[in-house]
């Protein structure tokens, strides 16, 4: 069976109107789809046609099905469907049909074009379409009328086939659709560089140069060209920049050894970093900018395929349907069949193990009609606020022994914003077995390989072994780190029930007293994190301000 894509889904994925041979395309072909269904059985004829409800096939066809309820129908239903004595005679619905089709295509080839700019039309794909969209029924072309119009300019334009064209529109959407990780396998590598300005002159010569790769959440390689002495703030900064992430300070720079010596003296050698979220909140409400949401999305679900986060079965198929809903919109199994995704892309690896193939699907694709009318943003906001439930949320595992007898691998420490879990590993099953809330730890160090955890109720010292010196240390840093943005976060939703300006007021000289007192070695993200915070509740004071002074 064919796939589908709907009008309005080719025109969100070029982010430009339709071109007039298109327009003349999906002309041709709805006339002879509708022709087709008004002589086989009026009855399933619709009486509005929407950019949402004309379906672009992969052969080159076009179907319809019913508007969404959240769909904004109006501009395309003919002013007689407002009216109470509608007649249902197959000659009036047809009317409707006609000035529903010819009101859709007007918007496909006005699609986000500026005010001032006219629509570039022909004056024969004009006229054809003004009469469609005449106001009074009975002066309005009819399907045949505008199937002979279509096929009269195929021949004098010598136009390409209309399914050519339909079935190029819908690949090149096919292109966008399914998930984004799976997508960038096929794209090239991005090549950045860092300026010349922040090399310095003294290690800029060719021998000094080296290569970082650099993995993003949706699985891009960005290829970035640098400086044996290159910074890695230098690096995240150049990072950012490309992915015009505003809420930066929430992610960082990963990898899971530093530069090995190789790197520093080959300048053929490669050394491989992974962007990744780096402060977890506990609100997604917190996350102003939709780039910053898709940002975690990406890795959340990433992280949940992979098993990195744990889940059981029953919300691994809920999140796989919010997935789906996001990447390909509401399930149409009638439309596009029952195989339009690969379960390995939706579900995590555990699962599929322990689940049988059948039900697997049936269950997903039954989750997935549920959330039918979800737009991508909305169905990737319910999939994180899903995944924050998830007990191991925000946790950021490191691999540990006991202190006697050590074993890597049978024990994990997870830092997280709140404090340290421990965690023992058997059957490739994580169990919680101890929690050191900031509240109950009295003092956190690392000692050669040993990281110690002193707890505040009991005294005691749980000391735990790491393979690296480097790496206790490490967790003594991270610890830190998540500490600081534990409390900025709790200060942070404390401001929402702040109601005054001045509590406000307040709350912002907090925020920058909180950070000109970070120690030196605390991390310049978060520094900027505070500094955002301050700046922008300020903003908002002065905004409200200026609203009441113009209203005054």
């Amino acid at each position: 069976m064919s796939t589908f894509v709907t009008l309005a889904e080719v025109l969100e994925s070029r982010g430009a109107p339709l071109e007039e041979d298109e327009v003349w395309a999906l002309l041709f072909g709805a006339a002879e789809a509708l022709i087709d269904i008004s002589s086989k059985d009026p009855g399933n004829m619709c009486c509005v046609i929407s950019p949402g409800s004309m379906l672009l096939s992969g052969v080159g066809s076009v179907a319809f099905k019913s508007c969404g309820r959240s769909e904004d129908v109006g501009s395309f239903a003919s002013p007689e469907m407002s009216q109470s004595n509608t007649s249902s005679r197959r000659q009036a619905t047809e009317k409707m049909v006609v000035y529903s089709l010819g009101m859709t295509l007007y918007w496909a080839v006005d699609y986000q074009l500026p005010q001032n700019q006219a629509v570039r039309l022909s004056d024969s794909l004009n006229i054809l379409l003004l009469s469609m969209c005449e106001d009074v029924a009975h002066k309005r072309v009819n399907l045949l009328t505008v199937l002979e119009a279509c096929e009269q300019q195929h021949k004098a334009a010598v136009l390409p086939r209309p399914q050519k064209t339909i079935r190029q529109m819908t690949e090149d959407v096919l292109q966008e659709t399914g998930p984004e990780f799976i997508r960038m396998l096929e794209e090239p590598a991005l090549v950045l560089e860092l300026p010349n300005s922040i090399v310095s002159n003294k290690w800029r010569s060719s021998s000094n140069q080296r290569n970082l790769t650099v993995m993003m959440p949706n699985g891009q390689n960005i290829l970035l060209k640098c400086d044996v002495k290159s910074r890695g703030g230098d690096v995240f900064d150049m990072i950012i920049a490309y992915a015009n992430l505003t809420e930066h300070f929430y992610f960082g720079l990963a990898y899971s050894d530093v530069a090995p010596d190789a790197w520093k003296k080959v300048p053929t050698a490669t050394f491989v970093l992974h962007f990744r979220i780096r402060y977890f909140v506990n609100d997604v409400s917190l996350l102003l900018h939709k780039l910053t949401r898709h940002q975690y999305y990406l890795q959340l679900r990433r992280d949940i395929l992979d098993d990195r986060l744990s889940c059981n079965e029953e919300t691994c198929l809920f999140l796989g349907a919010l997935a789906l809903q996001a990447e390909f919109g509401d399930s149409m199994p009638e439309v596009y069949g029952k195989n339009y995704y690969q379960p390995e892309h939706y579900v995590s690896k555990s699962v599929l193990q322990k689940m049988a193939m059948p039900c697997l699907k049936e269950e997903l694709l039954r989750l997935h009609a549920n959330n039918a009318n979800m737009t991508a943003e909305e169905a990737e906001l319910e999939f994180l606020k899903s995944v924050q439930q998830l007990p191991e949320y925000g946790v950021l595992f490191h691999r540990a022994g006991r202190e006697k007898k050590p074993v890597f691998g049978e024990l994990l420490l997870g830092v997280c914003a709140k404090g340290v879990i421990v965690y023992e590993v058997i059957n490739n099953s994580r169990t919680a077995s101890l929690r050191f809330h900031w509240r109950e730890t009295s003092n956190i160090t690392s000692a050669r390989r040993k990281f110690i955890i002193e707890s505040s109720t009991s005294k005691k010292k749980h000391i735990f072994l790491t393979e690296k010196s480097k790496v206790a240390k490490y967790l003594c840093d991270l610890c830190s780190a998540q500490h600081k943005f534990h409390r900025e976060m709790n200060s942070r939703q404390l401001s929402r029930s702040l109601a005054s300006e001045e509590s406000i007021v307040q709350y912002a000289a907090v925020c920058r007293t909180q950070n000109n007192e970070l120690d030196a070695a605390a991390d310049d993200s978060m520094s900027r994190f505070c500094e955002d915070v301050a700046t922008r509740i300020e903003a908002k004071i002065r905004q409200h301000r200026d609203l009441l002074e113009h209203t005054g």
